[in-house]
């Protein structure tokens, strides 16, 4: 697509954008009856639970009714409205055929007309909730208490309150293939596990983690410390030790960062924070949910995480790769383990 074609379609989304954060920051304050349609599901679970989370943040704070599709495993159906609107994605002249994730949303209309004053959105971009901005306590007092009794969970009584945590991405963030592979996908260094560890004097351990075991700290945590517990189940048993933590340890990754802030026994949760790459910086965090550039970017405020009910220590990740720059390269994984423990610091 050439030059002018890119120029009309980024002029063209940023009218879009701006129209859509006007409307919803008029409708929001008008005492009137109003709706939010998630449009679809995007992306995996932890997405769809901040989709639900940004949405039941406006619906709660200014009384939109909410309505979202089936879900095959959150418990949608027992607290929302569920609706069968298909989204149809328009095709305008000048547009290319297969625009990026974020035009496309941009683009995407109901196939069926809403209510007059009803959103459909797929709820999970900044933008999307734009004017509004929610903190991390937002984030935490929705997650608790709307958003607890639909993730299906039960208790772990293996978990005591002594017990800490630690959820290791594996899988999806070390693909061998660099035409999938997620360049933000950094996880944390071996040194930000042992320095909690050591730090909290934590005895009894518990790592949850995807049984390809390609994350190469698992093994090495394992040798240092052979008295850990390596937990690769079912997806369900999973959430449930991780639901059950008093004491959590989250890798870079929304799944256990929404299911901690969404448990009613977290008291401490610790969060790697990473430096990110301009080209990151520029492109891609403007669009990001509040909820996930708070947590992992290290430039965040600590202003936004205050009136929390729970101890989250952030845990700066330094001299490292920042993200924007994974491509899981040996050299990278090397660094995975050697990575001194004078570059990590907490907050």
């Amino acid at each position: 697509m050439n030059k002018l074609k890119w120029v009309i379609l980024i002029i063209y989304a940023s009218s879009m954008a701006l129209l859509r954060i006007l409307k919803l920051g008029v409708l929001s304050y008008t005492p009137i009856k109003k709706h939010i349609f998630i449009s679809v599901w995007f992306g995996g679970l932890a997405n769809n639970i901040i989709q639900l989370a940004q949405a039941e943040y406006l619906a709660k704070r200014f009384g939109f009714t909410l309505h979202v599709p089936a879900h095959q495993f959150l418990k949608v159906g027992q607290k929302y409205n569920l609706h069968e609107i298909k989204p149809v994605s328009e095709q305008r002249p000048y547009f290319p055929s297969t625009p990026s994730t974020v035009i496309l949303d941009l683009l995407t209309e109901p196939e069926t007309p809403l209510p007059e004053y009803g959103f459909f959105r797929r709820m999970f971009w900044r933008f999307d909730i734009l004017p509004l901005s929610p903190d991390m306590a937002d984030y935490r007092r929705v997650l608790r208490q709307d958003l607890f009794p639909v993730i299906p969970h039960r208790d772990d009584d293996l978990i005591k309150d002594d017990t800490l945590v630690i959820h290791m991405r594996s899988g999806d963030a070390f693909w061998e293939d660099l035409t999938k592979l997620h360049k933000g996908y950094i996880q944390p260094p071996l040194s930000f596990y042992l320095e909690i560890i050591d730090k909290f004097e934590f005895k009894d351990i518990v790592v949850v983690t995807q049984d390809d075991f390609k994350n190469p700290c698992i093994n090495e945590l394992k040798r240092l410390r052979p008295e850990i517990r390596i937990q690769t189940s079912d997806l369900q048993a999973d959430i449930s030790t991780i639901m059950s933590a008093r004491h959590l340890a989250v890798a870079h990754s929304s799944f256990s960062l929404c299911l901690g802030l969404a448990s009613d026994k977290l008291k401490q949760m610790f969060v790697p924070q990473f430096d990110m790459t301009n080209k990151f910086n520029y492109t891609r965090a403007p669009f990001w949910p509040n909820i996930y550039k708070y947590a992992f970017v290290a430039k965040t405020p600590l202003s936004h995480f205050r009136n929390l009910d729970c101890d989250v220590r952030l845990v700066k990740v330094s001299d490292y790769v920042p993200i924007g720059a994974w491509i899981n390269t040996p050299e990278q994984r090397s660094l995975m383990i050697s990575h001194s423990r004078n570059s990590i610091a907490f907050r």
